[in-house]
């Protein structure tokens, strides 16, 4: 494999890290001045519509991440295609966000304000809208090797934005804290706009109606299944936990998970890098394969070391409680990082091969597996939901890896003549 295709390969992955990192840290200093600034009450209403802001922007991608990341490079329509997905994920931001709100006001009491203030739900459908459109940016970041554009954007402007809002919008209580995360989307969205337009040299624009995203639409579904499987953890534990172990149990899980998520965002990165890379034109796809699973072992190993011999001095920053109730707990999360890499890596080699169906099938299986053994768990030591979750990812990374290695025996017996045709 030449040093240029393995460069852009750690380049990118390098800066994922970086806007993670960024946006993290920045992240912290706004919820630290918020909790300052408002209420209790005003802050507990907020938090909850801001976390279901960073979910729903997700579930309103529809697949065109995966999409984005295969195709867009070796597209000779690069503009439609991007205008095309910013118009179905701004869309489908708007039609998710109300169908949480129809959902929250039904069945939340806490949520029932909205009810009294209109411009809330309006401000919180548009925040919906921006944050969709601006995730799938990111993407495009990504696929065209321009990564460290969204650390500027992503991880620095927005962050920035929102931190200096905050102060200037106490008078408005929730509404302040929704308003100024949603600036924040709103000033990192338009800067990647100006971005894709003068240095990608993109002329963002819809083109006929058959034409990029009709094109890719089965990928994209198939994608869109697949991380919605991968999602359902996500949503479904914490409720299992703050129901099956109280509150207290709950906030430790919660502490936890968010750090070994920082943790696994390395081996994210690179999965997200090698997609990228593969699909660019002429690129030497086994090489960078092989690459990029010695890149997740290389990164992933040592970071999980360092976490599981610190994990008591990383949990006392939350409080002693944190690093006595919590502690077993990271430090499982943090040997399931080689789970996480293992799974990162067989489902975008997948991608890579066009292998669809086998690539729902290996998240389906994280998803049954690591909520299945969470029910299974539920009455055990708060440890057991970590075992849980850390076999989920193996146990269907090493799926997904015997897929790949099918795959590839078929290709040598038959004589394929590009990977996609042994799919």
């Amino acid at each position: 494999m030449s040093l240029r295709s393995f460069d852009h390969l750690l380049r990118t992955a390098v800066f994922s890290v970086a806007t993670a990192a960024a946006t993290a840290g920045t992240g912290f200093v706004f919820w630290v001045i918020v909790a300052r600034a408002y209420s209790a009450s005003d802050v507990g209403i907020a938090t909850t519509l801001t976390a279901a802001l960073s979910v729903l922007c997700y579930v309103a991608l529809l697949g065109m991440d995966g999409t984005t990341l295969r195709f867009l490079a070796a597209s000779s329509q690069r503009g439609v295609l991007v205008g095309q997905a910013l118009a179905v994920v701004s869309f489908a931001g708007l039609v998710t966000g109300g169908v949480y709100l129809i959902v929250a006001l039904t069945f939340s009491s806490e949520l029932s304000v909205l009810t009294s203030d209109p411009f809330l739900i309006a401000l919180f459908l548009l925040s919906a809208v921006v944050a969709s459109a601006n995730l799938l940016t990111d993407f495009v970041f990504v696929s065209l090797r321009r990564a460290q554009f969204n650390v500027v954007a992503n991880g620095i402007l927005s962050g920035l934005v929102k931190i200096s809002a905050a102060p200037l919008l106490v008078a408005l209580g929730t509404m302040g804290i929704v308003m100024s995360t949603g600036l924040g989307f709103a000033a990192a969205l338009i800067l990647s706009l100006y971005l894709i337009r003068t240095r990608l040299g993109l002329k963002v624009k819809m083109g006929h109606a058959r034409t990029a995203v009709a094109d890719q639409w089965r990928y994209s579904l198939s994608n869109y299944a697949a991380r919605l499987f991968a999602l359902l953890p996500t949503m479904a534990i914490p409720v299992i936990v703050v129901h099956h172990h109280g509150a207290a149990e709950a906030a430790y899980f919660a502490v936890a998970l968010q750090i070994a998520t920082l943790l696994y965002a390395l081996a994210r990165a690179v999965g997200e890098a090698v997609l990228a890379e593969a699909s660019q034109e002429g690129a030497p796809i086994p090489a960078l394969v092989r690459r990029a699973a010695w890149l997740m072992l290389l990164s992933q190993v040592p970071a999980g070391l360092v976490t599981v011999l610190l994990s008591g001095l990383i949990l006392s920053l939350f409080g002693s409680e944190y690093s006595e109730g919590a502690r077993n707990l990271l430090q499982v999360l943090a040997v399931g990082a080689i789970g996480v890499a293992l799974q990162s890596w067989a489902t975008n080699v997948l991608l890579i091969f066009n292998l669809l169906r086998p690539m729902m099938l290996v998240n389906l299986v994280y998803c049954l597996v690591t909520v299945g053994l969470t029910l299974a768990f539920k009455d055990a030591d708060l440890t057991y939901t970590g075992l849980a979750w850390s076999s989920g990812y193996l146990v269907s990374g090493a799926l997904g890896a015997a897929f790949i290695a099918r795959h590839m025996r078929r290709r040598r017996q038959h004589g394929f003549s590009s990977l996609e045709e042994a799919a």
